[in-house]
């Protein structure tokens, strides 16, 4: 049975082995701990005093590509570019290559806090991502990796994109009905 809380309202908490408010739970370095119901959670989502922050960025290799077809379709490819088959080949515009990709770990936190912290000069550095949301879908999009994307489960910074290229090819034409033009001989000296 879920308890609809206030975030004046007191919960036990482990860390400090006492009572605490509930509205301090998001300063907490355990936070969210496994004291917090859904409900609980969903209180700081629906509080406008609180925020979404990234607390921490983790960066995990990944050798993977990602095929876009003529539909606009990505679809996730762990193989290599060898191992493609002629109809994937014949079906694919563009090829996206991944070497790592980000994880946002993220907490809710108070927004004053918040404005404290990025009182810095800091400046947004987007980047070309295919981004994959929590629900499986992936989508194409420019991001900075340090601003918080709830929907977000993990962020691919696309290395290269591979396009198809047709190279022209030379085809003799033949000589009908044309007269060849005798070379000259060199003078002779």
């Amino acid at each position: 049975m879920a308890v609809n809380r206030g975030k004046s309202d007191f919960i036990w908490c482990p860390l400090s082995q006492s009572r605490k408010a509930l509205g301090k739970c998001p300063e907490c370095k355990k936070f969210p701990c496994r004291n917090l119901s859904k409900s609980d959670l969903a209180h700081f989502e629906n509080d406008d005093s609180f925020i979404l922050s990234i607390f921490k960025i983790e960066k995990r290799k990944v050798a993977m590509i990602f095929l876009l077809d003529a539909n606009d379709t990505l679809t996730k490819f762990s193989g290599k570019l060898e191992s493609l088959s002629a109809d994937q080949e014949q079906a694919t515009e563009k090829i996206f290559d991944v070497a790592f990709y980000y994880e946002q770990k993220m907490t809710w936190i108070a927004e004053s806090k918040a404005r404290e912290e990025t009182s810095g000069a800091e400046t947004e550095s987007r980047i070309d991502c295919i981004v994959e949301n929590k629900d499986g879908t992936l989508l194409r999009r420019e991001l900075d990796p340090s601003i918080p994307a709830p929907e977000a489960s993990k962020i691919y910074p696309i290395k290269t994109i591979l396009v198809k290229c047709w190279k022209p090819i030379k085809i003799k034409i033949e000589e009908t009905n044309q007269e060849k033009t005798p070379r000259r001989k060199k003078a002779e000296s």
